[in-house]
């Protein structure tokens, strides 16, 4: 909780001001066609390792007549020197940026991968709904996109934070284990974290894989927690009622069936790390891990990407991860939110608008993927999906039943973790007590979660 403290203690404060400001809902911008001149673009990171940085220099070079500029906090390479822990110099810009929309000198639009909590700003009315952009604009139409993407990054109906491409979370499975245990699956097919835990607890029980050895090859139970939370957290919190209901006994019960799993381990790094890497170790007959999770990405020139309907030798999948409520749960990586003391709402759309259209609309350039599928992301643009399916050979056919399955699986996303604001950045200091120290028991933890929570949402 300290290393949030001092931006939730700034919120009231920010309330406060909002209340004296105009907050009405902001005209739509006018004549963004023929927009000009800079805008810089706020980033947490000021160099390549920024999500859009591929969409800043795809821009610069269609539109010689204006131009986005990267400010960055600060660099992969500083965060990695600093002696502040990445939580605490997001903390720091998270002040900065704060202290900036209070006084009315964002004069930028912001790219956040989930610094701040969009949707507790949201309520001050000082970001512009984007909504209303895409309803007053003639060229917009919802059908060339998987509009409930953008739906599911809404607050109380609302769009201030615009995701430019999103992350579905998914897993291979160890093939040699799902056979023996008479388990088939398809790619694509959805499976619950419950699922996976009996999966691996039915192969220990047969001596297929050994109770030591982590759920997740290359990893340890910390990044298997990271990925299931992505999943099943958001389900015990809602924004918009202000509640949060980890005190539930069916939280208690997730706590007490992921503790051996989640628990912090040493992962064995010397058979590699990846799909391919987990592959050989299966084909080769070594005893490892039930599983490897993997961002669905249509870009299978990159390293560690296969086309989503063959898996590789030895490997079931993928499959993706959904809540045991069955929920389809998208991480909307960066989004794009503009400020209403932003002095060109209207280069700012002319760039948003480029960010999420099609490639008939933009250059054909040589890092054209970088539109927006950069690091294992998914477009939120219909023909996106299919000119770049077809482009890097995601699917092994064109008329592949699967690419028809991954679409309907976009449309039935109506859920991002963005909903759970800065609810997980508090709570998981609480949850390391229980996995990695183990001085918290089950509904302790819980209890104390539920605790921070509260306080945080209705503060």
């Amino acid at each position: 909780m300290k290393k949030v403290m001092p931006i939730l203690l700034l919120l009231p404060l920010l309330l406060l001001l909002a209340s004296c400001q105009d907050i009405s809902s902001g005209s739509y911008p006018e004549g963004w066609e023929d927009a000009k001149g800079e805008l810089v673009m706020n980033t947490f990171f000021n160099d390549s390792t920024a999500l859009e940085y591929g969409l800043v220099k795809d821009f610069n070079k269609a539109h010689p007549e204006a131009s986005i500029n990267l400010n960055g906090f600060t660099s992969m390479m500083e965060a990695m020197e600093s002696m502040a822990s990445v939580t605490e110099l997001e903390n720091r810009y998270a002040q900065r940026l704060a202290t900036e929309l209070m006084g009315g000198e964002a004069d930028y639009i912001l790219n956040d991968s989930g610094v701040l909590d969009p949707t507790k700003f949201a309520e001050t009315g000082l970001f512009y709904d984007i909504f209303e952009w895409m309803e007053n604009d003639p060229d917009f139409d919802k059908e060339d996109y998987f509009y409930n993407i953008f739906e599911s990054c809404a607050y109380d109906g609302h769009l201030y934070s615009m995701p430019t491409a999103f992350v579905l979370t998914s897993v291979y499975l160890n093939k040699t284990i799902t056979d023996r245990l008479g388990l088939a699956f398809e790619p694509l097919d959805r499976i619950t974290y419950k699922e996976l835990l009996q999966i691996r607890k039915d192969a220990v029980a047969q001596g297929l894989m050994g109770a030591d050895i982590p759920l997740e090859f290359g990893g340890n139970g910390t990044t298997a927690r990271q990925y299931i939370n992505s999943a099943e957290l958001q389900e015990y919190v809602d924004l918009e009622t202000h509640s949060a209901s980890f005190d539930s006994p069916e939280f208690v019960e997730m706590l007490e069936e992921t503790a051996e799993v989640f628990a912090p381990t040493a992962p064995d790094l010397s058979m590699g790390y990846g799909i391919y890497s987990f592959a050989n170790a299966v084909t080769s007959g070594d005893t490892c891990s039930l599983l490897s999770f993997y961002s669905l990405a249509l870009d299978t020139s990159a390293a560690n990407y296969c086309p989503i309907d063959q898996p590789p030798e030895g490997c079931v999948g993928p499959l993706v991860l959904v809540s045991t409520k069955g929920h389809l749960v998208c991480n909307q990586g960066a989004t794009i939110s503009v400020p209403k003391s932003c002095t060109q709402p209207d280069l700012a759309w002319k760039f948003m608008k480029f960010c999420i259209e099609s490639p008939e609309k933009s250059l054909d350039q040589e890092d054209a993927g970088s539109v927006d599928i950069t690091c294992g992301r998914l477009p939120v643009n219909r023909k996106n999906l299919t000119a770049y399916a077809k482009q890097y050979g995601t699917f092994s056919s064109e008329d592949s039943p699967v690419q028809v399955k991954l679409e309907e699986i976009m449309e039935d996303i109506h859920t991002a973790n963005s909903g759970l604001g800065a609810v997980e950045k508090i709570v998981t200091p609480i949850m390391d007590e229980y996995y990695e120290k183990g001085v918290l028991t089950p509904e302790e933890c819980a209890k104390k979660m539920q605790d921070k929570a509260w306080i945080y949402l209705n503060e």
